[in-house]
């Protein structure tokens, strides 16, 4: 039915000239699909190329105690203005975040997410299923629920 279809949306993917990078954690070069916490180095693109362009593969700070790795992850990070992983930890996460880089939990080729972003396009279609199960990972994910029947105030399922 009409009524019960829910839109999703996800961040707005605004192009920052600050930040004309994206970041992906890939084994293989073609896919996202390392986790954050694995990776020892991630694949820099720039973001407003009409066809994805390698800028370099820039290494990440090494594993450490505490939180000085996502810290310093961070300032490598400066001139990113997304981060695309199949996983990540709730620190790392809220440190990126609040260093304004977008992250966004997806899988999948990273052709496809680049001509999103490009395109600004909806990388809904590329968020992992726990993503889409789990209210916690939809907050994470910045997923928010649309529709009028749940009679929710839109800001998601998680509204309290």
């Amino acid at each position: 039915m009409k009524d019960l279809h829910m839109a999703e949306e996800l961040i707005r993917h605004d192009y920052n000239p600050a930040r004309p990078h994206v970041a992906i954690a890939s084994t293989d070069g073609e896919s996202i699909n390392q986790p954050l916490g694995k990776a020892l180095s991630l694949l820099i693109y720039r973001a407003g190329a009409a066809e994805p362009e390698l800028v370099e593969r820039r290494a990440i700070p090494i594993p450490s105690k505490g939180l000085g790795r996502w810290m310093e992850l961070g300032k490598v990070l400066s001139d990113c203005g997304w981060l695309l992983v199949p996983g990540i930890g709730e620190a790392p996460f809220k440190i990126l975040v609040n260093k304004g880089i977008m992250v966004y939990i997806v899988e999948g080729l990273i052709v496809d997410a680049l001509r999103l972003i490009v395109t600004g396009g909806n990388l809904h279609s590329m968020a992992r299923p726990e993503v889409l199960a789990r209210p916690a990972a939809r907050q994470q994910a910045g997923i928010r629920c649309t529709s009028s029947v749940c009679g929710g105030g839109g800001r998601g399922c998680y509204e309290s």
